[in-house]
């Protein structure tokens, strides 16, 4: 001190590294020879602040905060690739497309004369409302309720005996969900020369549209006598009861409501009466736009389940589009020392995910609507919401 002024270190000016900072460069230099260039000596010099503005100090923040990032999208791919049997999973979907959607089955429709009830389709080339029909008396009911082997012999195994095996490997849990959505029975609004024409108008489906009445089907099949008849009631149920969403099918969006039957797995003798009183009774008429078959399948040997939809839409000009969706998933998580290592990585990101969203709102109160003037700002949040979607996703799944 001289004068009152300090006296500065000039070589402690110069380096500006403490002694542990000065070993901790060198075992890095000596270790990692690409931090040998980040750590490169600038000279320091004041700002107009009278800080000194320390170089190595920023380009060792932006190794750490790089570090930092690499191991966080290293554990994103590695809790998302995790517990994932995708060759089993694809052979799973690729054995229940090739037995329920693609197979070619010729079948004979109930009350059909023999001469024009063959019909020669998959489910996917369905075209007409027959189609539909012969596939579910065919193709569906053959693989869905199988209860022998390929050679014709009964199951013996006693996990078998029950039914439900369409592919000997793959078991049907619970019930199979045959879920319609209906439209109203409009008057006709039509020209004054074509009024006596056409008296109801079906029209195609939107929410406005749907029918919430009672769905009677006339069974003239289900009395004790083969004259006498009787009705089979269906009840509107709304999405909330149903606990189901949205569909986005091939002509519009559908809603998760409908008439439901569910149709026990292994009981094949009542499966095939509930299907024969649905063709009797007209199941699907002018007012059907939509018929979701609802299924899933488990293969105990993988631990795997398979949730399977075949779609049928009905459009106001006729005909019928078919479409299916099969998913495959682990449903069973964290059963080993294996997968609560996965469960820790998981949290780990998330409290990882968590830090960087915090940082991100505390820059936003410093630098106030100059933080929207960046554009790095706006992906880094974009980045966040797709980490954040893919966290509902795997929550859902």
């Amino acid at each position: 001190m001289f004068g009152g002024v300090p006296v500065v270190n000039r070589q402690a000016y110069e380096t500006d590294v403490p002694p542990v900072g000065l070993l901790w460069k060198r075992w890095l230099t000596w270790f990692a020879p690409a931090h040998k260039r980040l750590m490169k000596k600038v000279p320091s010099r004041p700002d107009r602040y009278g800080k000194l503005a320390d170089q190595s100090r920023i380009r060792r923040k932006y190794l750490i905060d790089t570090v930092f990032y690499v191991a966080f999208v290293t554990i994103f791919l590695v809790v998302q690739l995790a517990n994932r049997d995708n060759t089993h999973s694809y052979m799973m979907g690729q054995q229940i497309q090739e037995k329920l959607v693609f197979q070619n089955l010729k079948v004979q429709l109930p009350l059909v004369p023999p001469d024009a009830a063959y019909v020669e389709k998959t489910f996917a080339d369905a075209e007409l409302v027959e189609d539909w029909w012969s596939f579910l008396f065919g193709i569906f009911y053959q693989n869905a309720f199988q209860p022998q082997w390929y050679n014709g012999k009964n199951f013996t195994d006693s996990n078998k005996l029950r039914g439900g095996w369409p592919l000997y490997e793959l078991k049907i849990v619970g019930a199979i969900r045959f879920r319609q959505v209906r439209v109203k029975r409009l008057n006709c609004a039509l020209a004054p020369k074509l009024k006596g024409f056409v008296h109801f108008c079906y029209p195609p489906y939107s929410s406005g549209m749907e029918t919430r009445e009672d769905f009677v089907l006339e069974n003239p099949r289900s009395g004790p006598d083969a004259n006498e008849s009787s009705t089979w009631t269906l009840e509107w149920q709304s999405e909330s009861m149903l606990q189901g969403g949205f569909h986005w099918g091939r002509v519009t969006t559908y809603p998760g409501s409908g008439y439901v039957i569910d149709l026990p797995s292994d009981n094949e003798t009542l499966a095939l009466e509930t299907f024969t009183n649905m063709w009797d009774s007209l199941y699907i008429d002018d007012q059907t736009r939509v018929v979701f078959i609802d299924m899933m399948f488990y293969n105990a040997n993988t631990d795997l389940h398979s949730w399977v939809r075949l779609t049928s839409e009905f459009p106001a000009v006729g005909g019928v589009l078919t479409t299916y969706d099969i998913r495959t998933h682990h449903v069973h998580r964290y059963q080993d020392a294996a997968d609560f290592t996965i469960l820790t990585l998981e949290l780990i990101f998330v409290m990882m995910l968590l830090y960087y969203m915090v940082v991100e709102v505390v820059e936003i109160v410093r630098e106030g609507r100059g933080y929207l003037a960046d554009a790095w700002n706006w992906l880094d949040w974009l980045n966040y919401l797709c980490f954040v979607a893919a966290i509902i996703f795997r929550i859902r799944n």
